[in-house]
């Protein structure tokens, strides 16, 4: 019966609890918060700042923001009653975020009469901010590479944010190799870059097609290619080769031109010798 009676007993306690929160209760602390995640680099954010608690007594509850210090125009904010007989403050703040953004912060500050200071929370920009990376490929040698020769190649992957990357080769149809943990380093605007490498080498003449798949936060694979030829004929390269000296020697136009010319002489000789030898005769 006792419990019963103290059970009783909890709904009048409800609203003494709620009107003492309502006259005298404190608000909490905001929270910043980008609702819809990452967006990428030029594209437009949205950041919300709210918090609850205030009591009945408090008037000219506003919500103002800067960024870094500075003041940037604020969004709409609202406030609603809540069931216990409190407000609840929502601000909203829109802004273009560039990669810029990445070392700055956003802050909200909240200004009502139940305190004599502003309450006010920070948000760092890079957590909501993507920045796609800059892909490229280089080689240590240039086409075509000699058989049996080490070639290697590079993939460049610079300017990224954040640093949740996988990076993969691909040979023609196969897959070479992949490293997600790669070690990226971080460059003064606090974006990333990072260096790849692969070492093939070809011992029959062929040409290959190599590929860098870099996939980003997630985000659609960037790809991009370099086809190598290695140890290609020699029609192919424009050049001829040959492994007879000989050979070389009866391609010269010019030794062509000297025989030609000879057997021209020759003949003439020839002719007129026979000439002189018929006049002798008669």
């Amino acid at each position: 019966m006792a419990a019963s009676s103290s059970f009783s007993g909890l709904p009048c306690v409800l609203p003494l609890f709620s009107f003492i929160l309502a006259a005298f209760g404190q608000p909490s602390q905001p929270i910043v918060s980008s609702p819809f995640g990452r967006v990428d680099s030029g594209a437009l954010a949205t950041f919300n700042c709210r918090s609850e608690g205030f009591p009945l007594r408090s008037r000219g509850i506003t919500v103002t923001w800067t960024k870094d210090g500075n003041p940037i125009e604020a969004g709409p904010h609202g406030t609603l009653l809540d069931k216990m007989g409190t407000f609840r403050v929502i601000g909203v703040v829109r802004m273009t975020l560039t990669e810029k953004d990445i070392n700055s912060r956003l802050t909200c500050h909240i200004h009502h009469s139940s305190t004599e200071r502003p309450l006010q929370q920070s948000f760092d920009l890079r957590d909501a901010l993507r920045v796609a990376p800059q892909v490229t490929v280089e080689t240590s040698l240039s086409p075509p590479i000699p058989l049996n020769r080490s070639v290697r190649l590079t993939c460049v992957v610079n300017n990224f944010y954040p640093n949740n990357i996988t990076v993969a080769w691909w040979r023609s149809d196969y897959r070479n190799f992949t490293q997600r943990n790669l070690f990226a380093k971080t460059n003064q605007d606090g974006t990333f870059s990072l260096r790849f490498p692969l070492s093939t080498r070809q011992n029959r003449p062929a040409t290959t097609n190599y590929t860098c798949q870099v996939i980003h936060d997630s985000r659609s694979p960037v790809y991009v290619n370099e086809v190598l030829k290695f140890g290609m004929p020699p029609e192919e390269n424009g050049n001829l080769c040959f492994s007879d000296p000989g050979l070389f020697l009866l391609s010269s136009p010019g030794l062509w031109i000297g025989l030609l010319l000879g057997k021209i002489v020759t003949a003439l000789l020839l002719y007129l010798l026979l000439r002189k030898s018929a006049n002798f005769e008669h």
